[in-house]
Order: C-alpha cells, then structure tokens, then sequence
C-alpha cells in the first residue's frame, strides 16, 4: 500500500523512520518524494501490508 503524509515541516527521512516503526514486519520505502507530502510505500512479506496499522500511524504525526 502507499500512505501519502502530508510532512507539516517534518523531513522525509524522519516519516520513514515512524511509519517503520509501525510496520516493522514489512518493507517500508520512499516511493515519491514531494514539496509537501511523501508518497510511504509499505508492502508485507505477503503481499501489501494490512490496512488497519495506518490509524497507528496517523497518531505518530
């Protein structure tokens, strides 16, 4: 899956390390990186990582 996050100031580098945190079991990447937003690709051993850590995530920001 890709979450985009909007970086309100944070770097790029930072997001990456949260959403990783979260989905520690599963492959996390920069896919896009924008002005504004970065485009965070997640993506499980099995496939596309599960939906429901995103609210997790969300806190972390």
């Amino acid at each position: 899956m890709v979450l985009n996050i909007v970086k309100n100031g944070t770097d790029s580098s930072s997001i990456l390390e949260c959403v990783r945190k979260t989905f520690n079991s599963s492959k996390v990447n920069i896919k896009t990186d924008y002005e504004i937003s970065v485009d965070i690709e997640v993506v499980s051993e099995g496939g596309v990582a599960q939906f429901g850590r995103t609210k997790r995530t969300g806190i972390l920001f």
